[in-house]
């Protein structure tokens, strides 16, 4: 049995232009529900996402959820033009996030204070901490190209947060030929340019082989291993690479797991070549690239169907189940490892969700009443 509680409201104001943070349990809009839970087989914690709101889109949210639904914190944005990509628990309990284009911002949720920002105005959609603390992001820039000039660019940048200075950076047309695109992608324009890679997930590892970056191209089915600091690409998993051809489409979020293996929201969109609506599935892509080898070893790819044909993402969880973010449906659910649905979230109808994370404790010392 779980108890209810009501939460006592207070609003704090950040000097960050257009951000109001909201305390433990705020009953606002969007406010979803807790459709499934079974708390035995689930993996239970919070669930921290943000929302990008299709019928008021100037309500931008970054909300921490317990697993009945409840919003135990919420950061709440109505400047102009901005909306939150990804987010994460920073190792010291804050929240990291990036606006889309804009700052990147370092929040002490137990004060709910801007503890550091970088304007960063082209940041995009990944942002995360390495181990020596500074953070990665990814940019873009608009380019010349043979066809189809401008285009948008990837860049992966590298900041010291202690000088706010970019100490590496990485630019996509220095490795990878501009006569690899999709077709059904770069004649689409956004922010300033032509759709040609669009870069949407980065992360670093430390390996014995050497430390890397990996990264998902998604317009070119393709996740790259990218030596770290040299900079070359070491090999492609994908379309156009050197080996996993056709396994994903317009893919979102991979993780590496544990055991070596790629975790991620296969979108679906332009599947095969095909304009048309797709279906979405989450993949674990178990990959040899000495022997230029993948294949995927595990997927949720549920009947009916659904379709995210963009955003989202897959987690693998500590008790080995898997979390999707149905994006385009505001819905966050989790399954077993044999496709049992355990716990399922959802918004209401036109608020989108771009990416969740589950974790296992919240920071914040909550002010609770029961009931």
């Amino acid at each position: 049995m779980h108890t209810q509680h009501a939460y006592s409201v207070k609003l704090f104001c950040l000097a960050a232009a257009g951000l109001v943070a909201l305390a433990s349990g705020c009953n606002f809009d969007p406010q979803g529900k807790v459709t499934t839970y079974d708390a035995d087989r689930a993996s239970n914690g919070y669930i921290l996402h943000n929302i990008i709101s299709m019928a008021n889109p100037a309500l931008k949210y970054l909300n921490v959820i317990d697993m009945q639904g409840h919003i135990v914190w919420s950061l709440l944005d109505t400047s102009p033009g901005t909306y939150w990509n990804d987010a994460e628990l920073m190792p010291n309990g804050h929240v990291l996030t990036v606006g889309m284009p804009g700052n990147i911002l370092e929040i002490d949720p137990a004060t709910n204070e801007t503890v550091w920002t970088y304007p960063a105005e082209k940041a995009l959609q990944e942002v995360s901490v390495l181990p020596n603390g500074n953070i990665l992001f990814l940019s873009y820039d608009v380019v010349e190209a043979p066809k189809y000039s401008p285009r948008c660019t990837d860049r992966i940048k590298i900041v010291n947060p202690s000088t706010n200075t970019i100490v590496w950076e990485w630019k996509a047309e220095d490795h990878i030929s501009f006569n690899d695109y999709c077709p059904l992608c770069i004649t689409q324009q956004g922010l300033g340019g032509s759709d040609w890679s669009h870069a949407n997930a980065a992360f670093y590892r430390q390996e014995s082989g050497g430390d890397a970056i990996y990264v998902n191209f998604r317009n070119l089915n393709r996740i790259c291993k990218i030596a770290y600091p040299a900079g070359t690409i070491l090999w492609s998993l994908g379309d156009g690479g050197d080996f996993g051809q056709g396994l994903f489409s317009h893919a979102h979020d991979p993780e590496m797991l544990p055991n070596g293996n790629f975790l991620l929201l296969d979108n679906g969109n332009h599947r095969n070549g095909n304009p048309g609506a797709g279906y979405s599935r989450a993949i674990e892509i178990a990959f040899d690239p000495e022997k230029k080898q993948a294949e995927i070893v595990w997927e949720y790819n549920p009947t009916p169907s659904f379709y995210s044909f963009v955003m989202g993402g897959a987690d693998r969880l500590p008790n080995g189940n898997t979390l999707i973010t149905d994006a385009t449906h505001g819905r966050i659910f989790e399954v077993t490892p044999e496709k049992e649905t355990v716990w399922e979230y959802k918004l209401p109808a036109m608020e989108w969700i771009y990416r969740s994370q589950r974790i296992e404790t919240w920071p914040r010392e909550q002010t609770t009443n029961a009931k």
